[in-house]
């Protein structure tokens, strides 16, 4: 078993970048156990000025690792088990963005997006075919906080999603979601935070 990493960041006036790499080998202690891990990650942030900002962050992780002979699981009581030289592959991305902008002294106004992609499965076809599965997540958030006065805080937005999943077992599906809400925050005594 052995890993590595290196990290770095960085700022230049209002632009700041930190950057993650490493790798992860374990050879395990049962035949054909083996993992390969690799994660890489990326952050920035500006300040365009005293009242706005933005951050960026993506990051992926890679693994490949054998299936051991104890842990291959029997889908169906007629099937085969995966061959012994199989491996499982998992490739993860993520990619998110966040902007704040005070538009007056009383207005806070917040945008954030957000994309999740995964991809498991086995790398070589077997007795019972290729098992894949692969999915997409994406997110989208928009919303303001009003300081209405020393008692009053309102805080509105919208939410939405949508989720695309392709699975050998479950075939293609898609499902999405939208959602707009407020609050109210009161505060009932003077001295309460």
């Amino acid at each position: 078993m052995n890993g590595q990493s290196v990290s770095y960041a960085h700022k230049v006036e209002n632009l700041g970048i930190s950057l993650f790499a490493s790798r992860q080998f374990d050879d395990g202690y049962r035949q054909n156990d083996y993992r390969r891990r690799y994660n890489f990650y990326v952050k920035t942030t500006e300040d365009f000025s005293a009242s706005n900002s933005s951050r960026s962050i993506s990051a992926c992780c890679t693994i490949w690792r054998a299936v051991p002979v104890l842990a291959k699981p029997r889908l169906r009581a007629d099937s085969a088990c995966p061959a012994k030289t199989d491996n499982v592959k998992s490739m993860r991305y993520y990619a998110s963005g966040l902007y704040n902008d005070a538009f007056a002294d009383n207005l806070l106004f917040t945008a954030k997006a957000l994309w999740y992609h995964n991809d498991w499965g086995y790398e070589t076809i077997n007795a019972i075919g290729r098992t894949e599965s692969i999915s997409d997540d994406f997110r989208l958030e928009a919303l303001s906080t009003l300081f209405l006065d020393r008692v009053h805080t309102l805080t509105c937005g919208v939410n939405g999603n949508l989720d695309i999943v392709l699975a050998d077992l479950f075939g293609q599906k898609t499902v999405g979601g939208f959602a707009a809400y407020a609050q109210d925050e009161m505060k009932i005594f003077e001295n309460s935070p």
